[in-house]
């Protein structure tokens, strides 16, 4: 009988690599590069490291557009642009290094070198960059998660609890908890 709580990676990882068993393709400069089916965590670790800091940028445009609530995005968009690259001069580089570094990690050395003889272009390399995200996942959640959405037009979940009904006194949760039970009472 199966141990209930074992959990099996190979047969996920099988089940993912089935919609690509040759691998996903790349076409660009008259050659097709091959990658992996599923991504693999180390490609995402330049964009963590430490120099990047990407961690202060994303809670600098966090705190940019808090304070901008209700003015015009775009102009926000800017504001949080600016103020990143005032405060970072060398973070353009430093992005654009990390996203290489995954990059390179993602084709493996010799399909990179391959692809470095295309000179890829910056449009090239967004529009790369973009179809990865939309293959592998939007976020780190996702790409560590499940390879196909669910599709939409579901059955709709259902609450497992009523709504609050705005009953519940303002003090409860405030007091301390008495540890003496009944049965020890006297």
């Amino acid at each position: 009988m199966p141990d209930p709580y074992e959990i099996d990676l190979d047969a996920d990882a099988a089940k993912r690599e089935a919609a690509h068993p040759e691998g996903i393709p790349v076409r660009h400069g008259g050659r097709t590069f091959l990658l992996p089916a599923e991504l693999p965590a180390d490609v995402l670790e330049p964009l963590l490291s430490v120099d990047l800091d990407l961690a202060s940028v994303v809670a600098s445009a966090a705190d940019v557009a808090r304070r901008a609530e209700g003015a015009d995005e775009r102009a926000v968009g800017m504001e949080v642009v600016l103020d990143a690259l005032l405060s970072r001069p060398t973070l353009p580089i430093d992005a654009l290094r990390a996203a290489r570094a995954c990059l390179e990690r993602l084709f493996g050395p010799e399909q990179w070198a391959s692809w470095l003889e295309t000179r890829p272009s910056l449009p090239a390399y967004g529009r790369l960059i973009r179809h990865l995200v939309r293959t592998y996942g939007v976020s780190l959640g996702e790409a560590f998660g499940s390879p196909a959405p669910s599709g939409a037009g579901g059955a709709t979940s259902r609450p497992t609890s009523p709504p609050p009904t705005g009953s519940t006194p303002e003090a409860s949760g405030n007091g301390r908890a008495n540890p003496v039970s009944s049965a020890s009472v006297g």
